[in-house]
C-alpha cells in the first residue's frame, strides 16, 4: 500500500484543481477527510494490536480491502465540472482508514517474529524471519518499500495521464499539447469552447489512475491472504 497514500492525495487535489478548477485552497480542504481518517487508522491499529489484542494479520486485510473499495469508488466520479460530489467525502473515509489501518501495522507486528519455530511454508514466516534477524532492517525494508513503491506508483500514474493528454492532439497544436504535458494551467489559455472538453479528459485520465491504484490495492489483499495463518499471531 506504499503506492497509495502520496499518489492518491496529488492525483485528487490536482484532479479538484484541473476537472472542478478549484483553486490550491480549495482543493486542498476537500481533501481533509483522507487527511484526518490516515492518521485515525493508524492510531487506531495501533491500539488494536497493543491493547485489544487482534492479530495484525486481520488489521492489514480489513485496511487492503477498505483501500481497495474506496480507491474503486473514487475511480467512478465525474470528469464533468458541475461541482464535487458529496459522496466522494465518503469514498475518502474509507481510502484514508484504510491506509492508515495497513500503515504501520507490519512495524507493530514486528515483535511477534518467530517466538517458536513454525512448520509449513508462509509468507509471513518469511516476514518475520527478516524482522527475527533485525529488527532495525525490517523497519528499513519496510520504509524502502514504500518509497519504491511510491516512485513506481507516481511513474505509471503519470505515463496514464500523460497518454490520455496526448490523445488530445487532433484538438491542440503541438505548441498547445506540448504546454499542456508541461502544466495543466495551460486549460486556462484554452480557447473557451475546448477547456471542458480538455477537463473532461483529464478527469478520464484521473479515473483511470484511480483504477491503476485499484489494482495495486488487490495485489495487497492477495499478499494478506498468502499470509494467513490458522491462528495468527498476537501481541501478548
Amino acid at each position: 500500500m506504499a503506492t497509495t497514500q502520496r499518489q492518491n492525495y496529488h492525483g485528487l487535489h490536482s484532479r479538484f484543481q484541473v476537472v472542478n478548477d478549484l483553486s490550491a485552497f480549495g482543493a486542498s480542504w476537500r481533501l481533509l477527510a483522507l487527511m484526518l481518517c490516515s492518521p485515525v487508522g493508524t492510531v487506531l491499529s495501533g491500539l488494536l494490536v497493543t491493547r485489544v489484542k487482534v492479530a495484525p494479520l486481520y488489521i492489514f486485510l480489513v485496511g487492503a480491502i477498505l483501500q481497495t473499495i474506496g480507491l474503486s469508488l473514487m475511480g467512478t466520479l465525474s470528469v464533468s465540472n458541475n461541482g464535487v460530489p458529496s459522496a466522494q467525502y465518503g469514498y475518502q473515509v474509507l481510502l484514508g482508514l484504510g491506509i492508515g489501518l495497513t500503515l504501520s501495522v507490519l512495524i507493530v507486528a514486528a515483535p511477534l517474529a518467530i517466538e517458536e519455530k513454525d512448520t509449513g511454508l508462509c509468507l509471513l514466516n518469511v516476514v518475520l524471519e527478516v524482522a527475527n534477524t533485525d529488527t532495525a532492517v525490517f523497519v528499513g525494508a519496510i520504509t524502502q518499500a514504500r518509497i519504491l513503491g511510491g516512485s513506481i506508483g507516481l511513474a505509471v500514474c503519470t505515463n496514464i495521464l500523460n497518454t490520455k493528454i496526448e490523445s488530445a492532439s487532433g484538438w491542440l497544436s503541438s505548441k498547445q499539447l506540448s504546454d499542456l504535458l508541461q502544466s495543466a494551467q495551460t486549460i486556462k489559455t484554452l480557447p473557451p469552447n475546448l477547456q471542458q472538453s480538455i477537463r473532461q479528459l483529464f478527469g478520464k485520465g484521473y479515473n483511470e489512475q484511480m483504477q491503476v491504484m485499484t489494482a495495486f490495492g488487490g495485489a495487497a489483499v492477495l499478499a494478506g491472504l498468502m499470509m494467513w495463518e490458522k491462528q495468527p499471531r498476537k501481541m501478548h
